[in-house]
């Protein structure tokens, strides 16, 4: 041919050269093949005889991967330009490749990588794979692979390919900045921070090991050593230890989830956890210090919690049910707190106070949300001041306040309270007054008391 050209998304390509390929039967062979466009190329040279690849060589250079986005109708959120180079030889039972792939990012704020590679090689159903990207010129991420596969060029299933032999990969994490992945997926919250660490996999497709130690550096919480020791299998994913580290904080867990019917079953224990570390500006006189267990099961469509903590003192317990295969989400939760020491919050307060909230409802958003909230408080051997003691059993249910005793104490005098404020402030109470000793009042009063 001596004239080629392609139009590609209003990008024409021409050839540079003549074009010579010839064709025998099944064989060919790609004497001159090359097209060019601007600063990139596309060309290719070798062939096949009797069904052997003869140094079979495809080549694309500084493609621009936007172009690539609009071919395949498949947005890119990374602009750039890259070289491809792919050599094939072997035949069609057992192919031989080797293939190189470079991506440069162009200059814009917080890439996600400024250059990325990727080397592959396959040999004797073996697939050989190396991979990096770098930011601010150093490799940040490195990864290897080494993959049992069938990539014979005939008409074996998909589902057969895969070859149930060892398999190893690895990716070392050497602390990339994490607000670059802000450019990639919009829809995540604003990361900050860093991380390093290795992942390690191990196994086989049907028995898969999977070791993750993973150090998360200034990312708005603490530095945390999280390690992740998984296994999968045919049936079930298995997490046999998960730990989360920080200076006053330690989280360690286990489980599994059936793959098929996506039930779980974890265990959380919480040795200590340090609020401070996670709450900005908890005020200085509060209890910061955590502890207990949590359980998790159900299933990912409707998963089921339930809490047993340790704070101040006091124990928190609670249950929830969460429905979320519903266009409106449905939720239970109840909530226990039992003998919450006071004094833990305001060292001039005695006393203990109990309180439990339910809650059900369907929907979240203002327009669907239909919910009912009940919150019920008593407190026990409350001293407001000295010789002045006060008892509150009270429920909040959706906007109203039922208040079922409010009692104030002293030596003189007992003041009770019952009745109801509604939500638009309207009450009704009922009040009684008891005298009791008043002789304790003749220290105030002129000329005693009897």
């Amino acid at each position: 041919l001596e004239q080629l050209e392609a139009r590609l998304e209003n990008h024409t390509w021409n050839n540079t050269t003549p074009v010579r390929v010839s064709f025998t039967g099944d064989d060919f062979f790609i004497e001159d093949f090359r097209l060019a466009h601007g600063d990139a190329f596309i060309e290719s040279s070798g062939g096949m005889l009797d069904g052997q690849f003869q140094k079979l060589l495809f080549r694309a250079g500084n493609i621009d991967l936007d172009l690539l986005g609009d071919i395949f109708s498949t947005p890119t959120q990374v602009s750039g330009r890259g070289d491809l180079t792919a050599n094939l030889e072997g035949s069609l039972e057992a192919p031989v490749l080797k293939a190189d792939l470079i991506i440069r990012t162009q200059q814009q704020p917080n890439p996600l990588f400024e250059e990325a590679s990727l080397d592959l090689s396959y040999a004797q159903q073996q697939l050989h794979g190396t991979a990096y990207l770098q930011q601010d010129a150093r490799r940040v991420l490195s990864a290897k692979l080494e993959l049992p596969v069938n990539l014979a060029l005939d008409g074996t299933p998909v589902d057969q390919r895969l070859l149930d032999t060892r398999l190893s990969a690895s990716v070392d994490i050497d602390r990339p900045v994490l607000e670059a992945l802000s450019s990639i997926l919009p829809e995540l919250p604003p990361l900050a921070g860093t991380l390093q660490g290795r992942v390690e996999v191990d196994g086989r497709y049907s028995d898969l090991a999977i070791d993750t130690r993973l150090d998360v550096e200034g990312s708005g919480i603490p530095d945390i050593k999280l390690l992740v020791m998984a296994n999968l299998d045919q049936e079930q994913l298995s997490f046999g230890n998960i730990s989360a580290t920080t200076d006053g904080s330690e989280l360690r867990g286990q489980g599994n989830m059936a793959l098929a019917e996506q039930r779980m079953e974890f265990e959380w224990q919480i040795p200590r956890l340090e609020l401070r570390e996670f709450v900005a500006g908890l005020p200085a006189g509060l209890p910061s210090q955590v502890s207990g267990s949590i359980d998790l099961g159900g299933t990912l469509q409707d998963p089921e919690l339930s809490t047993v903590l340790k704070y101040a003192d006091g124990m928190v317990s609670g249950d929830m049910e969460l429905g979320l295969g519903d266009p409106s989400p449905r939720y239970q939760a109840d909530l226990l707190i039992s003998e919450l020491v006071l004094a833990r919050f305001v060292p001039e307060l005695q006393g203990n106070i109990n309180a439990s909230v339910d809650i059900q409802g369907v929907g979240i958003d203002e327009d669907d949300r239909d919910a009912r909230i009940e919150l019920a408080i008593d407190s026990r051997h409350f001293e407001l001041a000295p010789e002045l003691a006060g008892q509150l059993s009270a429920r909040l249910i959706n906007q109203s306040l039922h208040v079922d005793t409010l009692r104030l104490q002293s030596k003189p005098l007992e003041i009770q309270a019952q009745g109801v404020l509604s939500e638009t402030l309207a009450s009704d109470f009922d009040y009684s007054l008891a005298v009791r000793d008043l002789v304790s009042m003749q220290e105030f009063t002129p000329g005693g008391l009897q």
